[in-house]
C-alpha cells in the first residue's frame, strides 16, 4: 500500500547529512582545540581569534546538523558560520608569514 522504499532512502539521507554535519563538528572542535592550545603557548591574539572562530563553526553546525525548524534558529546558525568564517579569514590575513631561510651552501651527500 505504501512505498517504503522513498521512506527509507530520505531516512538514510537524513542521517547521512547528521552524521556529516556532526563530523564537521568534530573536526572544528580538534582545530578549535589547536588554535586554543596553539594561544596558550604564544598568547597571541590571532590564535585567539582563530579558535574563536573555529567553535563558531563548530556551533554552526551543530545547529544546521539537528535541523531545526525555527526561523530564529536558523537565522543564528548562519550568523555564527558567518562569523566563524570572518574570524578564522581575519586571523590568517593578519598573521604575518615567515622570513625566508637563507642558504650559504648546500651539501649533497
Amino acid at each position: 500500500m505504501y512505498n517504503t522504499s522513498s521512506m527509507s532512502l530520505f531516512f538514510i539521507l537524513n542521517n547521512l547529512h547528521f552524521t556529516f554535519e556532526l563530523l564537521g563538528a568534530v573536526v572544528f572542535f580538534a582545530l578549535a582545540w589547536l588554535a586554543f592550545d596553539a594561544f596558550f603557548l604564544r598568547f597571541d591574539k590571532i590564535m585567539a581569534f582563530r579558535g574563536a572562530g573555529y567553535v563558531f563553526l563548530m556551533l554552526a553546525h551543530i545547529v544546521h546538523a539537528f535541523d531545526f525548524r525555527s526561523d530564529l534558529v536558523a537565522y543564528g546558525g548562519f550568523f555564527l558560520y558567518a562569523l566563524g568564517l570572518l574570524l578564522v579569514l581575519w586571523s590568517f590575513w593578519l598573521e604575518k608569514p615567515l622570513p625566508r631561510p637563507e642558504f650559504k651552501a648546500v651539501l649533497i651527500l
